[in-house]
């Protein structure tokens, strides 16, 4: 938690003297006072002296500065969009990344940290046109959608898309530098970890593109080929063959989007060292759900597959131990889930919000992981309530309100109540 009964009388020492100017009272609304407040906030958090939860802002607005610092919020993300930044093959928009490192300077001059997002969510057209960058299921039926970054790259099979990606990413770092309070991974649909959405009544895995199938060199370093490159989801009686290719591809396929999410994080290690968020959406599949699927022959009968976080890779274990960096954050998009569906005092996992589920698979990690978390937007009061609640019982690292206009529009939570409901709990 910000202290500022803690810190302010180290503030004024070190703006008095410190800087060699003449004592004076140092406000808080000062400019002075809130880069060194961030500065040293910065500093006591990597020292581990300061561990309350941090709150942010997405899709932070310029104009809004001032009124987020009033009410409490420290942190905003800084978005891109890849298509713009790289608007074809290693012509950079340079205009468009300097507006970007002036956006970023600005943010830190008003007091906040900020994180980064490369809008990998967001590709170039002559990417996208490429050989095998779309996703493609047994039926061979590619993905697409036409909805701003909803269409992501097949990067887990990928290896030149992947390049592509390293590349950005690289140059991204080299203009606006490497001091942010973390870096936001997942590079999937809005950004988050996961294969596409499975279409209302289809029962699609999206491992059956010319790459994943060996048809193709290119396959992405790491990854095996398709296992069972001529499965369909049966009729009838399940019978044991029909499990065993079930448990062959399902085990294929989760593993693929692990690897995927080991590469996003050494690829980003080259050139940041800093905290790392790693967005799970959804609500994930919860223990014995992945060996009913099986049971069942991938039928879509069965609870992973029906939400269909199963044909997503949403395998919330399986992705939670695989991280060996103590800095990468497990991050749920889904902090204000509610509904009959949820019960966190249950002992059942399954019944658990998606941040309960994470914290406990984050606490069994050796890594000892720390979780953070946003709401999906459009929330109400009572949303905001709710997850700063989990906030404080789950020990999160901290939270980031979607979206900044949301909280100017009338229509949502507003910037006054989150301010009286962060004061709340200082």
């Amino acid at each position: 938690m910000r202290a500022y009964t803690l810190l302010a009388p180290l503030l004024v020492l070190v703006a008095t003297v410190g800087l060699g100017q003449s004592v004076r009272t140092v406000h808080p609304a000062d400019s002075t006072f809130k880069k060194l407040d961030t500065a040293l906030h910065t500093l006591f958090s990597k020292l581990g002296l300061i561990r309350g939860p941090v709150y942010g802002v997405l899709l932070s607005q310029p104009q809004r500065r001032a009124s987020d610092y009033a009410a409490g919020l420290r942190a905003r993300t800084l978005e891109l969009n890849w298509s713009l930044a790289e608007p074809a093959n290693t012509a950079w928009n340079s205009a468009y990344l300097n507006s970007k490192l002036a956006e970023y300077q600005e943010d830190r001059r008003a007091g906040f940290q900020v994180v980064l997002d490369f809008g990998i969510q967001y590709p170039p057209r002559w990417v996208m046109d490429g050989p095998d960058t779309h996703f493609v299921d047994q039926d061979g039926a590619n993905y697409n959608s036409a909805s701003s970054g909803a269409n992501p790259l097949n990067a887990v099979f990928n290896q030149a898309v992947r390049d592509k990606q390293a590349a950005y990413i690289h140059h991204v770092f080299q203009v606006l530098g490497h001091n942010f309070l973390a870096v936001r991974l997942g590079f999937g649909r809005y950004g988050e970890i996961g294969y596409p959405p499975v279409a209302p009544g289809a029962n699609s895995y999206w491992g059956f593109d010319q790459l994943a199938l060996g048809k193709r060199p290119g396959l992405a370093r790491g990854v095996g080929l398709n296992p069972v490159p001529h499965w369909q989801a049966g009729a009838g009686p399940v019978g044991a063959e029909e499990q065993q290719q079930a448990l062959v591809l399902t085990g294929w396929y989760l593993e693929a989007l692990g690897n995927y999410q080991d590469w996003q994080i050494e690829t980003v290690r080259r050139d940041y060292q800093g905290r790392l968020f790693m967005l799970y959406p959804s609500f994930g599949m919860r223990p014995g759900q992945l060996g009913a699927a099986v049971t069942g022959g991938l039928r879509g009968q069965s609870p992973a597959e029906r939400n269909t976080d199963l044909q997503r890779g949403l395998d919330f274990e399986r992705l939670v131990w695989r991280i060996r960096d103590p800095l990468v954050s497990p991050y749920t998009t889904w902090l204000d889930a509610d509904g009959d569906f949820i019960n966190d005092a249950s002992s059942d996992p399954t019944f658990w919000s998606p941040v309960h589920y994470l914290v406990l698979l984050s606490s069994q990690n050796s890594r000892n992981l720390q979780v953070w978390g946003e709401n999906t937007g459009a929330n109400s009061v009572a949303d905001l309530e709710r997850c700063l609640q989990r906030v404080r019982a789950y020990q999160l690292g901290g939270m980031f309100w979607a979206f900044n206009e949301d909280l100017y529009s009338g229509q949502h939570a507003s910037i006054e109540q989150l301010k009286e409901a962060l004061s709340r709990r200082q």
